[in-house]
């Protein structure tokens, strides 16, 4: 990871045209990605500024004393962002036998909890997939792309309603023949993608 440093005066000189440290950083921000690089953190005055933070700074450039900006290539970031997923998969992947045991053994506070986590988990999997699918550069295999996404998206809303039903025999079925299966398909495209890099060749050999 690297990082750029910005006195007061350097930013004043540099981005003269801005009005504000939100419009700064905007520029900033598009700099930065014009050269494939992707920001990971933002310091301003020395305090880091989250996300939302970012997009509603308020201040003025003169309030800026220091800004320090950490960045990373954009191919390292992608790359870090498979195998964090990888790890996230295989995360959801162990917990599913436990579940079924849970269930198998009517031990039901136990299972709450683990659903409960899981289904949020399983959100963000979901969400992370069309960062995943952008990136990779998926065109002629979007449609398989989009199929696997489309049923994986429709088991969970199956075991959403199970769930809610308190049918924990369906349940049980969906963890076990259903979505442990789709979870190890998924793991398999993001490995390839992860072997192979961004390219748009691998993108599409992965799903196809």
């Amino acid at each position: 990871m690297d990082k750029i440093e910005y006195r007061r005066n350097d930013l004043l000189r540099k981005y003269f045209n801005c009005n504000s440290a939100k419009e700064m950083l905007s520029e900033v921000f598009s700099d930065l990605e014009k050269n494939n690089k992707v920001v990971c953190a933002v310091y301003v005055n020395g305090q880091e500024l989250s996300d939302e933070g970012q997009k509603n700074i308020d201040m003025e450039i003169e309030e800026v004393d220091f800004l320090e900006i950490e960045y990373c290539d954009h191919f390292d970031f992608y790359a870090e962002f498979l195998d964090s997923t990888k790890s996230f998969l295989q995360d959801l992947i162990a917990i599913c036998p436990h579940m079924s045991q849970a269930l198998s053994e009517a031990n039901y506070q136990v299972f709450h909890k683990m659903f409960t986590d899981f289904a949020d988990s399983m959100e963000s999997f979901i969400s992370a997939l069309y960062f995943v699918q952008n990136e990779s550069g998926q065109k002629i295999a979007e449609d398989k792309w989009k199929a696997q996404e489309k049923r994986l998206s429709a088991v969970l809303q199956q075991m959403l309603d199970a769930y809610s039903d308190s049918d924990y025999v369906v349940l049980a079925d969906l963890i076990e023949y259903e979505m442990m299966d789709d979870l190890k398909v998924w793991y398999k495209i993001i490995d390839r993608l992860s072997k192979d890099g961004e390219s748009t060749a691998a993108g599409k050999e992965a799903v196809g």
